[in-house]
């Protein structure tokens, strides 16, 4: 008995740590993989794990980041001079705001999801960059 609360606990604070976010652009019947970005904040570290493909679609990009939380918002990407943040995700409403070129940020529209849908998320876009891979001529 004694042992069970001890697995119970340990359980218990360990599945609550990350919040797993999968973020994609608005869309009508199928989500685009190409701009989807995956989202995982670690509480226990602050550090948020940034997920997509590269432009040129050949690399699954995984970018850690130290992230600042406030009551409205999770807020990542410092900038040191600018005093800035570049990537913002409201909590509230799930919204992913891609600053990295101010004069044109890209906003996403994210849901939260369990361990199992993000690492299956994850694999989807590895499978996709495969595909796109298979498809070159040399």
């Amino acid at each position: 008995m004694k042992n069970l609360l001890v697995i119970t606990l340990l359980f218990s604070t360990t599945a609550f740590t990350n919040i797993n976010l999968i973020c994609d652009k608005p869309y009508y019947f199928f989500p685009d993989l190409e701009k989807r970005v995956l989202l995982s904040f670690d509480s226990t570290e602050n550090i948020v794990s940034r997920i997509s493909l590269s432009n040129n679609l050949m690399v699954v990009l995984d970018r850690k980041d130290s992230y600042e939380e406030t009551y409205d918002y999770y807020k990542f990407g410092y900038l040191q001079g600018e005093f800035v943040f570049l990537y913002t995700v409201n909590r509230s409403t799930l919204e992913f705001i891609d600053s990295w070129i101010p004069s044109s940020p890209k906003f996403y529209k994210c849901k939260k999801v369990d361990d199992i849908k993000y690492k299956n998320a994850r694999k989807g876009l590895v499978e996709y960059r495969d595909k796109i891979r298979d498809k070159r001529k040399i």
